[in-house]
Protein backbone atom coordinates (compact mmCIF):
# COMPACT_ATOMS: atom_id res chain seq x y z
CA UNK A 1 0.00 0.00 0.00
CA UNK A 2 2.95 2.37 0.56
CA UNK A 3 3.66 2.74 -3.16
CA UNK A 4 1.98 5.74 -4.75
CA UNK A 5 0.92 7.57 -1.60
CA UNK A 6 0.27 11.27 -2.17
CA UNK A 7 -0.85 14.22 -0.12
CA UNK A 8 -4.62 14.65 -0.37
CA UNK A 9 -5.51 11.01 -0.88
CA UNK A 10 -8.65 9.86 0.95
CA UNK A 11 -8.19 6.33 2.29
CA UNK A 12 -10.13 3.87 4.42
CA UNK A 13 -8.33 2.71 7.56
CA UNK A 14 -9.29 0.39 10.38
CA UNK A 15 -11.18 2.55 12.83
CA UNK A 16 -9.21 1.31 15.82
CA UNK A 17 -5.95 2.88 14.58
CA UNK A 18 -7.42 6.39 14.94
CA UNK A 19 -7.22 8.00 18.38
CA UNK A 20 -10.27 9.91 19.59
CA UNK A 21 -9.27 11.23 23.03
CA UNK A 22 -12.72 12.69 23.73
CA UNK A 23 -14.54 9.41 22.96
CA UNK A 24 -12.56 6.76 24.80
CA UNK A 25 -15.59 4.49 25.25
CA UNK A 26 -16.95 4.77 21.71
CA UNK A 27 -17.85 1.73 19.64
CA UNK A 28 -15.38 1.47 16.75
CA UNK A 29 -16.64 1.15 13.17
CA UNK A 30 -15.18 -1.35 10.73
CA UNK A 31 -13.39 1.44 8.88
CA UNK A 32 -12.97 5.20 8.86
CA UNK A 33 -11.93 7.68 6.20
CA UNK A 34 -8.79 9.75 6.54
CA UNK A 35 -6.91 12.24 4.38
CA UNK A 36 -3.15 12.02 3.97
CA UNK A 37 -1.92 15.47 4.93
CA UNK A 38 1.82 14.80 4.90
CA UNK A 39 3.69 16.30 1.96
CA UNK A 40 4.74 14.25 -1.06
CA UNK A 41 8.48 14.76 -0.46
CA UNK A 42 8.16 13.50 3.10
CA UNK A 43 6.03 10.55 1.96
CA UNK A 44 8.74 9.62 -0.54
CA UNK A 45 11.23 9.20 2.33
CA UNK A 46 9.49 5.94 3.18
CA UNK A 47 8.91 6.42 6.91
CA UNK A 48 6.67 3.68 8.34
CA UNK A 49 4.35 6.40 9.69
CA UNK A 50 2.34 9.01 7.81
CA UNK A 51 0.33 12.03 8.98
CA UNK A 52 -3.42 11.88 8.40
CA UNK A 53 -6.54 13.79 9.33
CA UNK A 54 -9.37 11.41 10.27
CA UNK A 55 -12.92 12.05 9.11
CA UNK A 56 -16.40 11.43 10.47
CA UNK A 57 -19.73 11.08 8.74
CA UNK A 58 -21.28 12.87 11.73
CA UNK A 59 -21.09 16.32 10.18
CA UNK A 60 -23.02 17.77 13.13
CA UNK A 61 -19.87 17.18 15.23
CA UNK A 62 -17.97 19.80 13.22
CA UNK A 63 -15.74 21.89 15.43
CA UNK A 64 -14.39 25.38 14.84
CA UNK A 65 -11.36 24.25 12.81
CA UNK A 66 -12.87 21.19 11.14
CA UNK A 67 -13.59 21.16 7.40
CA UNK A 68 -16.74 19.70 5.82
CA UNK A 69 -15.98 17.83 2.60
CA UNK A 70 -19.11 17.07 0.55
CA UNK A 71 -19.92 14.11 -1.64
CA UNK A 72 -18.41 14.14 -4.18
CA UNK A 73 -15.40 14.16 -3.88
CA UNK A 74 -15.70 11.83 -0.86
CA UNK A 75 -18.21 8.96 -0.54
CA UNK A 76 -21.83 9.57 0.43
CA UNK A 77 -22.97 11.37 2.52
CA UNK A 78 -19.83 13.51 2.78
CA UNK A 79 -17.77 13.95 5.92
CA UNK A 80 -16.16 16.32 8.33
CA UNK A 81 -12.34 16.32 8.45
CA UNK A 82 -11.42 16.42 12.14
CA UNK A 83 -8.46 18.75 11.74
CA UNK A 84 -7.55 18.93 15.43
CA UNK A 85 -7.07 15.14 15.42
CA UNK A 86 -4.22 15.18 12.88
CA UNK A 87 -2.12 12.18 13.86
CA UNK A 88 0.44 9.65 12.68
CA UNK A 89 -0.61 6.17 11.62
CA UNK A 90 1.34 3.29 10.15
CA UNK A 91 1.39 3.12 6.35
CA UNK A 92 0.44 -0.52 6.71
CA UNK A 93 -2.84 0.50 8.38
CA UNK A 94 -4.19 2.03 5.14
CA UNK A 95 -6.84 -0.32 3.75
CA UNK A 96 -7.79 1.18 0.42
CA UNK A 97 -7.56 4.35 -1.63
CA UNK A 98 -10.95 5.96 -2.27
CA UNK A 99 -10.09 9.17 -4.14
CA UNK A 100 -7.51 11.92 -4.62
CA UNK A 101 -8.83 15.26 -3.34
CA UNK A 102 -8.21 18.41 -5.35
CA UNK A 103 -5.36 20.58 -4.03
CA UNK A 104 -7.88 23.20 -2.87
CA UNK A 105 -9.20 20.75 -0.25
CA UNK A 106 -5.66 20.02 0.98
CA UNK A 107 -4.99 23.76 1.27
CA UNK A 108 -8.16 24.22 3.33
CA UNK A 109 -7.13 21.39 5.66
CA UNK A 110 -3.59 22.73 6.06
CA UNK A 111 -4.84 26.29 6.66
CA UNK A 112 -7.33 25.05 9.26
CA UNK A 113 -4.58 23.07 11.00
CA UNK A 114 -2.31 26.12 11.13
CA UNK A 115 -5.12 28.24 12.55
CA UNK A 116 -5.90 25.56 15.15
CA UNK A 117 -2.32 25.63 16.42
CA UNK A 118 -2.22 29.43 16.38
CA UNK A 119 -0.10 30.08 13.29
CA UNK A 120 -1.06 32.92 10.99
CA UNK A 121 0.74 33.14 7.63
CA UNK A 122 2.09 36.62 8.37
CA UNK A 123 3.37 35.42 11.78
CA UNK A 124 5.07 32.30 10.49
CA UNK A 125 8.84 32.32 9.99
CA UNK A 126 8.42 29.10 8.00
CA UNK A 127 5.99 30.82 5.62
CA UNK A 128 8.39 33.78 5.32
CA UNK A 129 11.28 31.42 4.50
CA UNK A 130 9.22 29.62 1.86
CA UNK A 131 8.13 32.93 0.32
CA UNK A 132 11.69 34.28 0.18
CA UNK A 133 12.99 31.06 -1.44
CA UNK A 134 10.61 31.31 -4.40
Amino acid sequence: MAVGLMQGQFHWVRDDVIVFPEDRDREPHVSRGCVIIEGDESLADGSPTIEVIPTSSQIERKGRYDVVIPSPPVPQPGCVALVRLLQPILRSDLKSLVTQLDPEWVQQLLAAHLLAIGVRAQDSPVAENIASAE
